[in-house]
């Protein structure tokens, strides 16, 4: 005797996963199309399983119970299937701004906590525009540093001057020292000169005073020469001293210079952080205040409050762009590419749709999902493709994936599809019987699947499924009573409600 026993999709529903979404079929080459099909109504039978039944399957379907049952019957029908993957994500904002705080934390002599404090913020919630100002911080030790530094800018650049003009004058000195030592050749034009005025004197002189002459010219001339050759080692003592008198009033303004420069910057920089003490919101949307960390219920932003620097002080999302942040199975993350048209419906905005795209699909799976650590989903995100008014971060948002669209295809309703391990079957009317069929299904949405083989169009099959397990539960139990080894295979008549469409 068989122990196989039917499961139908209607008595069952459908198969959910984490965020309450069913799981569909996707598409692919056709056997894995197939086996991903058969999985999917696995997965759909899954969640209601009743205990096996130790009765064979032809007792089910030949011993049908009394002549007073009822089946809802459906017409297969051809036409075009849409593969449409639903899921329920948070809506949040395509463009987000963190807002931080850029001035250097500063010390204050009555606490040992350094930072800045907050004198006014627009409060939590508060929708802004572009160029509102949103924080204001304490700009008073910011500005006392300023005038310091103001103050000794000033010095700086006096002092630089003062090198500046020593340097010049010591240049001016060491040129005219120049020329001075140039002036003593002249002297020494001069004094040959006289030396030869001398010699046509000697000669002018009597015999007798000649040789006194000579002695006297040699002398002078000797005299002369020397006094030439200490003006030149002078000139060259005096020019290396100049030089180096140079170089050092020189470095001193290259040292005066690279101070003031320093300076300079340092009050461009407060200068700077002075303007960093007003923040203004670089577009609209809605302040948000930040958290200290992701497991924080409330902010320590607050007027009056201490912030550091490079702390976050305000997220600014901007809610005229908005996207829906959600997961998808992993039996269906390969069907879903980035492009992928969506219709994205918000409950909270009168169940009001958008048109949406697929804008990315992680690759790994999403981590810490602790109570289902068998279930792998995928983050992905769809942007919506217009402006919106009104919806606010965290709203839900249902988004239906068109992944695609199949054309003249046999499909059944999904209720109507038994599923055992790898076989797949309906109940098709056969006059006053009811017969059970082999089917090979591919994918499916959440209501139709697509029928590859085993069903055509026209004939009807039996969408309440339950009932046949309703009559094999009570035919097995009237056979365990009477002690019955084997049933009778002809088939028994059933009345039949008309369910067609």
């Amino acid at each position: 005797m068989s122990t196989t026993t039917p499961q139908s999709i209607a008595e069952h529903g459908q198969a959910e996963r984490p965020g309450g979404e069913s799981v569909y079929g996707g598409e692919g080459t056709e056997s894995s199309s197939t086996s991903r099909g058969k999985t999917i109504v696995r997965t759909l039978l899954a969640t209601g399983a009743i205990g096996l039944l130790f009765v064979g399957i032809a007792t089910i379907v030949n011993d049908l119970g009394s002549a007073d049952s009822t089946f809802v019957l459906y017409t297969v029908q051809r036409g075009d299937l849409p593969i449409v993957v639903t899921e329920s994500g948070d809506l949040e904002s395509q463009k987000k701004t963190k807002i931080i705080c850029e001035v250097e934390s500063v010390s204050f002599e009555r606490s040992s906590s350094s930072g800045t404090q907050i004198l006014s913020i627009v409060p939590d919630g508060t929708f802004v525009k572009a160029d509102e100002l949103l924080v204001e911080l304490d700009s008073a030790p910011l500005q006392e540093r300023l005038d310091t530094q103001t103050q000794d800018t000033e010095l700086a650049i006096q002092q630089a001057q003062a090198e500046r003009l020593i340097a010049a004058t010591d240049l001016r000195g060491f040129e005219e020292l120049y020329k001075l030592g140039y002036k003593s050749k002249g002297d020494l034009a001069g004094a040959q000169l006289k030396s030869l005025g001398a010699d046509r004197k000697l000669a002018r002189e009597i015999s007798d005073r000649k040789m006194k002459v000579e002695y006297e010219y040699i002398k002078t001339n000797l005299e002369l020469k020397g006094a030439s050759a200490t003006a030149k080692r002078s000139l060259i003592q005096v020019e290396r001293d100049n030089k180096a008198q140079l170089q050092q009033a020189l470095a001193a303004r290259d040292t005066a210079t690279r101070s003031l420069k320093k300076e300079q910057e340092r009050l461009k920089k407060y200068t700077a952080q002075l303007d960093k003490c007003r923040i203004y919101a670089p577009h609209n949307g809605m302040v948000t205040y930040a958290m200290e960390n992701r497991w924080s219920t409330t902010s320590n932003i607050s007027e009056g409050a201490i912030v550091r620097q490079r702390q976050e002080l305000i997220n600014l999302p901007d809610l005229s762009r908005m996207q829906v942040k959600t997961s998808v199975h992993e039996t269906v993350q390969d069907q879903i590419t980035p492009g992928m048209a969506v219709t994205v419906k918000v409950e909270a905005a009168g169940n009001k749709t958008f048109r949406g795209t697929v804008k990315s699909v992680g690759v790994l799976p999403e981590r810490g999902n602790y109570f289902n650590s068998d279930i792998k989903v995928y983050t992905t995100i769809v942007t919506i493709d217009e402006e919106v008014d009104l919806l606010k971060p965290g709203m839900t948002a249902v988004a239906d994936i068109h992944v695609d669209l199949l054309k003249d295809v046999v499909t059944v309703p999904v209720q109507a599809i038994v599923q055992i391990g790898d076989e797949s079957w309906c109940y098709v009317s056969a006059g006053s019987n009811v017969e059970r069929r082999p089917v090979d299904v591919g994918q499916s949405n959440d209501k139709f699947v697509e029928i590859k083989s085993g069903l055509t169009a026209g004939e009807q099959i039996v969408l309440n499924t339950g009932a046949i397990m309703d009559e094999s539960s009570d035919s097995a139990s009237k056979s365990s009573e009477e002690g019955d080894e084997e049933v009778p295979d002809s088939g028994k008549s059933a009345s039949a409600k008309d369910g067609s469409t």
